[in-house]
Formats: structure tokens, C-alpha cells, sequence
């Protein structure tokens, strides 16, 4: 029988949770027989955490006031254009 082989996409998504119960569990069981499987899950937990941590101050800053007006403005454009139609 030959190893399964996952994708980089596949990888990333398990490191972030975000795969269905059933293949999350191929890859896991995979990876505990894999040094270098685990490995590479390991490298996109350490990306995902820089990532993280290097958007917070971006992430955790208010909103400016012109950016909020110009989303308002274009929900209201959206919806007023949703109604005529």
C-alpha cells in the first residue's frame, strides 16, 4: 500500500481546522507516521502564527471614520440598487 499524499492546500487547511472530519483524521493518523508530514503541518502552524501576530496591530486598530462612511455608503447603494431592480 503507498503513502497518501496531501497537498500544501490540504496541509494549510488542517493546520487552520478547517477540513471535514474524515480527512482531517487520513492526515493526522498520516502524520503520526510521517516525521517530514509532520513536519510540514508544523510549518504552517509556525506561518500561521506570524501571520497572526504580525497583522494584530492592523487587526485590533479602529476602524478609520471615512472607511466606515464609504462602506455605509456603498450598502446603501447596494440595497437602494437591489429594490429597483
Amino acid at each position: 500500500m503507498s503513502e497518501p499524499s496531501f497537498s500544501d492546500e490540504t496541509l494549510m487547511a488542517y493546520a487552520d481546522g478547517e477540513l471535514d472530519g474524515a480527512t482531517a483524521a487520513r492526515v493526522a493518523a498520516a502524520a503520526e507516521y510521517d516525521a517530514n508530514l509532520g513536519a510540514r503541518i508544523d510549518s504552517f502552524r509556525r506561518s500561521r502564527e506570524l501571520v497572526r501576530e504580525a497583522i494584530a496591530p492592523a487587526a485590533e486598530a479602529p476602524v478609520p471614520p471615512r472607511l466606515l462612511a464609504a462602506v455605509e455608503r456603498a450598502a446603501q447603494s447596494s440595497n437602494t440598487a437591489a429594490t429597483v431592480t
